[in-house]
């Protein structure tokens, strides 16, 4: 294939440049109106998702100190507590 520049192409039109959009506003000598324009903005149900997965993971931290500052105290480790935790070992294993 050969190409021999801009004038072996048939059918060819130059560029013209384009005027810039801009909003008229209000002028009493002109009697142009201003046209109000608004943006929207949609969030999608993935976005909402991560919001609230930060939102759940900031819980989650302040939950996480709780339980680190009871193991330190020493307050953490209940009878009870390892009950509950054996008996879900159990339950997991035994069918």
């Amino acid at each position: 294939m050969e190409v021999n520049g801009l004038g072996s192409i048939p059918n060819l039109q130059p560029v013209q440049q384009t005027k810039s959009a801009t909003t008229p506003t209000s002028s009493p000598a002109s009697g142009t109106q201003k046209i109000n324009t608004t943006d929207e903005l949609q969030i999608s149900s993935a976005a909402e998702m991560i919001q609230q997965l930060g939102e759940t993971s900031s819980l989650h931290n302040e939950r996480l100190a709780q339980i680190k500052a009871a193991i330190k105290e020493g307050t953490y480790e209940t009878p009870e507590k390892m009950e509950a935790a054996l008996s879900k070992i159990l339950n997991e294993i035994q069918p």
